[in-house]
């Protein structure tokens, strides 16, 4: 038997392959029986399903007119050489009270699948983002990689957006009414280190103005605002 060359052969989108038929090419040759009374076959049989990468042993045999026998092994490489089906979805990112956010890949997957990989090592172009980035969408893109190194992408567009209320802090105060009895609170008087995740807040307070006929205790609701339409209020007594 002259031992066929060893084939390569490449996985359909089932992670499969079929054993090649060695036999109809096979050369033989016997000093009694002439080629084409010799008996061949082999194991595994030709359209024997392979699954998966890698080497399968295929084991071919001849017998002359006499009986006798001899065999050679081939071996069936198969390889996989399909990148993963990415499928991305566009994610809203949340940023937290440091005004941060990290991206995942589950975030931006949506349903990646493999022909022959079951879990695929995924990679982002950006994980992390802060409050510079709220606005536009940001575009990241999500690469699959299976287990044969194969690899392919899908870009998500993702927004970044703060949703944190301003933390208030008040200090007591005390307002000396002008010689008109009358007197103005500003919200700084009150304000003990108020902030925000995300930078700058504007201050306010309800009521503002006082005459004659409040003095004593009085109750007002300092209010925080930020950029991004999130609020605060908190009472305070002045």
């Amino acid at each position: 038997i002259t031992p066929p060359a060893d084939p390569t052969i490449n996985l359909n989108n089932s992670c499969q392959a079929l054993v090649p038929n060695f036999l109809p090419t096979l050369v033989v040759s016997d000093n009694c029986t002439p080629a084409g009374a010799i008996t061949k076959n082999q194991n595994p049989a030709a359209g024997t399903t392979i699954n998966g990468a890698g080497a399968t042993s295929v084991k071919i045999y001849a017998t002359d007119a006499s009986g006798n026998k001899d065999s050679v092994t081939v071996v069936v490489i198969t390889q996989d050489v399909t990148p993963p089906l990415m499928i991305c979805k566009n994610a809203n990112l949340y940023l937290d009270g440091a005004g941060n956010a990290t991206l995942t890949p589950v975030n931006v997957n949506n349903g990646s699948t493999d022909n022959c990989t079951a879990v695929l090592t995924y990679f982002l172009s950006k994980t992390n983002f802060n409050c510079s980035n709220i606005g536009a969408p940001v575009a990241v893109t999500l690469t699959g990689t299976d287990a044969s190194g194969n690899s392919s992408t899908c870009i998500s567009q993702v927004t970044v957006l703060d949703t944190v209320r301003p933390v208030i802090n008040t200090k007591a105060f005390t307002l000396i009414l002008d010689a008109s009895g009358n007197g103005t609170l500003l919200p700084s008087d009150i304000d003990n280190g108020t902030y925000d995740n995300c930078g700058p807040v504007t201050l306010s307070v309800a009521p503002n103005t006082f005459n004659c006929g409040d003095v004593g205790s009085k109750t007002v609701i300092f209010t925080a605002l930020d950029t991004h339409g999130n609020s605060s209020s908190s009472n305070a007594v002045i």
